[in-house]
């Protein structure tokens, strides 16, 4: 705590005069034989900028004088000048400022690698933002990919802390900007993979999405056929399974699958074939739910569950098709996609065929003309 001058107000205005309007101090009485009544008080202080003035084998300095004088109190924290000139020491451009506000505008020092305030490498390469608000740390994140983005949410600390008044404030808004920081994690995620959504803007996205979890997440459709948006979206949080063996990362995967089908689907659809969910029902509605091929439902199976359609696509040129039943796109892959091959197999079919001749057991006079009945006669013999 800061100590207190002895000086009374009673004993200042006893001394000095002071103008408001033009921030002269003026001797009422002279405190030395060097000093005559109206003489203007203090001595110019060049490294400071400001100006002294002693009195009872005190100094003060004139701004915190003038602030004394007219508000009858000592300032509880500083008093600097709103022009930045400490010998202008009329009233109206005196402040009062707390010293953690001044510590906030502190300029960064030369050790400062970061080029902001607030912000220092992590492990990993990357970084950290902490700040001192009412000499406590608080620490804001300790995972940023750039020191810009960093001082991004230190700067918005700094700028809501500016309005606290009580210590509930301070964790209500420290609270709102670590929200802010996820929220600006989930957009920049959009933005970097260009993710179709519905919202306007970060602050319309903001403004809805006031519950971010913690932990790893990933934001998705409730619908996947529309964009995710206003009231279209949950939150695919992870699943709690051991994943540590390779039987546990199986039904660890199996698990994540059934909690975030549509989501895994979609993702799969759009990764593999360029399509998303709303394509792939569009063309299963098309086809009324069965193979392009034979016309049937699909009767292979997952677990416990019937697998979908396939996609089926060129290989060459990578367009898609149709969709396809298991057996039918299996099919088309082992005879190469070639329809000369699969045309062969038709005729290969149609020629053995029950409605063809049915075959028949040879005579032995038909075998013993064929090469193999040779050689079983000349056995013989």
């Amino acid at each position: 705590m800061a100590k207190v001058p002895k000086l009374s107000h009673a004993r200042l205005t006893e001394l000095l005069d002071y103008d408001p309007a033009s921030g002269f101090f003026r001797w009422k009485a002279r405190p030395s034989n060097r000093v005559h009544v109206g003489d203007r008080a203090g001595v110019f202080h060049r490294p400071s900028g400001g100006r002294y003035v002693a009195i009872d084998g005190e100094k003060f300095m004139a701004h915190r004088l003038a602030f004394f004088y007219v508000n009858k109190r000592w300032p509880d924290t500083d008093v600097r000048p709103s022009d930045g000139d400490y010998d202008h020491c009329w009233i109206a451009n005196l402040i009062e400022v707390r010293r953690v506000d001044l510590a906030h505008q502190r300029e960064k020092t030369r050790k400062n690698t970061s080029g902001h305030l607030g912000v220092a490498k992590a492990r990993g390469g990357l970084w950290q933002a902490t700040i001192t608000w009412n000499y406590k740390q608080i620490g804001l994140g300790a995972n940023f990919e750039s020191a810009a983005e960093a001082g991004i949410i230190y700067d918005e600390a700094a700028r809501r802390l500016k309005g606290a008044t009580s210590e509930n404030d301070v964790d209500r808004i420290v609270a709102e900007v670590r929200l802010f920081r996820r929220q600006r994690a989930v957009w920049r995620n959009f933005e970097r993979r260009d993710t179709e959504h519905a919202w306007p803007s970060f602050e319309a996205f903001c403004a809805e999405v006031r519950e971010i979890p913690q932990r790893r997440y990933a934001i998705v459709a409730v619908d996947v056929t529309q964009p995710i948006g206003p009231g279209n979206f949950r939150w695919a949080l992870p699943v709690d399974a051991e994943h540590s063996t390779r039987d546990g990362m199986v039904a660890y995967h199996r698990v994540v699958r059934r909690a975030n089908r549509d989501h895994v689907r979609n993702k799969q659809l759009s990764a593999d074939f360029g399509i998303d969910m709303s394509e792939y029902l569009r063309m299963l509605n098309d086809q009324a739910g069965v193979c392009a091929i034979c016309e049937k439902a699909e009767t292979k199976s997952r677990g416990h569950d019937v697998r979908a359609l396939s996609v089926d696509h060129d290989h060459n040129t990578q367009a898609v098709r149709a969709l396809l039943c298991g057996n039918c796109n299996q099919g088309l892959g082992y005879f190469c996609d070639d329809p000369a091959l699969l045309r062969r197999a038709v005729a290969y079919l149609e020629k053995y065929s029950d409605s063809r001749r049915a075959w028949s057991m040879p005579s032995l006079t038909e075998i013993t003309h064929l090469p193999i009945g040779q050689k079983l006669l000349q056995g013989a013999a």
